[in-house]
Formats: C-alpha cells, sequence, structure tokens
C-alpha cells in the first residue's frame, strides 16, 4: 500500500480523504481533502477498497473523514540486504494499524545501494593501481609538439 517510489524518495505524511458510505457500508465515492501527491492515490485505493459496517441513517449514506499517515521505520536497514529478495520481502512487511479514523501505514527501510553486498564485490572485481603506479604511468608519456 505505501507507493515504491515515495518509499525511495522517503517521503512521508498524512493523507486526508472523505470517504461517502452507503446504508450497507459499501463506498460509493471517496474525495481527496488534503495530502502529499505521491501518496494520494494508494490512500484513496485503500479507501476504495475497504469494507464498513452499515451505516444505518435510513436511505441516505454517510461521509467519514480518514487520515492515513504513511511513516518510515525508525529501525537502520540490514547492510547485507542483497542477500534477500529485497522485492518479495518489501511489499509484505509494510504494516498497517488503525485507531478509530486514523489509519497508519509504516514501511520498513529501504536498502540502499550500494550495500556492503555490492561494495564487496566491487572491490573484489576492480583492479586497483597505487599512487606510485599511476604517477610513473603519467610520466611515461611525453607529449611532442613539432614547429
Amino acid at each position: 500500500m505505501y507507493p515504491p517510489l515515495a518509499r525511495q524518495a522517503m517521503i512521508r505524511g498524512d493523507v486526508t480523504v472523505e470517504v461517502f458510505l452507503l446504508p450497507d457500508g459499501t463506498v460509493e465515492s471517496v474525495t481527496l481533502v488534503d495530502g502529499h501527491p505521491m501518496l494520494v492515490q494508494a490512500a484513496v485505493n485503500s479507501a476504495r477498497q475497504s469494507t464498513f459496517e452499515g451505516v444505518r441513517c435510513g436511505n441516505r449514506g454517510a461521509t467519514q473523514s480518514f487520515i492515513y499517515s504513511f511513516e518510515q521505520s525508525p529501525e537502520k536497514p540490514d547492510p547485507f540486504c542483497c542477500s534477500v529478495n529485497r522485492a518479495a520481502s518489501a511489499d509484505s512487511s509494510i504494516h498497517g494499524s488503525q485507531s478509530g479514523n486514523h489509519i497508519i501505514v509504516t514501511a520498513p527501510p529501504i536498502c540502499m545501494c550500494p550495500d556492503a553486498c555490492a561494495e564487496r564485490w566491487a572491490e573484489e572485481h576492480s583492479r586497483f593501481r597505487s599512487p606510485k603506479c599511476l604517477y610513473l604511468w603519467k610520466r611515461g608519456h611525453r607529449k611532442i609538439s613539432i614547429m
């Protein structure tokens, strides 16, 4: 439910939506009140897919306001996160909780590249030259200009 691009950009914040509920509890419409543009679609989609208890207001429905808070977990990412399947674990570890009309979506930190595995691989597969070697290599080439 947390948009992947918003997670990578570390965007967090609140999105407020108004949901018009029919008497049987189904969602008739969802209207955006306020929120970050990258988080809006996720909140609207979540509200549309939600189910509610019957509103029992006669033949008319009711409007209910919800606040979706998108947060990033304060814990640090695993330094060897490239060793696990990131795509599979990214969506399954997003947690949601609800308290009244406030829905909190918490995502774990994202494994940013290069991580420790990528750095180790780069060190093992790169060719280092010592400063002395580079100095001698540069001094070995001379420009010759003909006048």
